[in-house]
């Protein structure tokens, strides 16, 4: 029985001592294996794009044309009171 509890004493110690070790590097390797996933969407969405010349613009988003307020409202017609 003192025998058992010995054992059983270092099994838990030593599980102890390595449990932040392990957890880090069980992290470590579930952050890398997420980062690996996210990458491969980004690329799979977002192409790469060719490369450009230096000073080159390019506009990827152009906002939809709204109509002008003038054009909304209709046209103006001038008028003059009558009394």
């Amino acid at each position: 029985m003192l025998k058992f509890l010995i054992i059983f004493g270092f099994i838990l110690y030593v599980f102890y001592a390595f449990s932040g070790k392990i957890l880090r590097f069980a992290m470590r390797m579930l952050g890398k294996r997420i980062e690996k996933k996210m990458k491969e969407q980004q690329m799979y969405y977002q192409p790469e794009q060719p490369p450009r010349k230096e000073g080159e613009i390019y506009v990827s988003y152009k906002p939809p044309k709204t109509k002008k307020q003038s054009d909304i409202d209709g046209e103006y017609v001038k008028f003059e009171e009558v009394k």
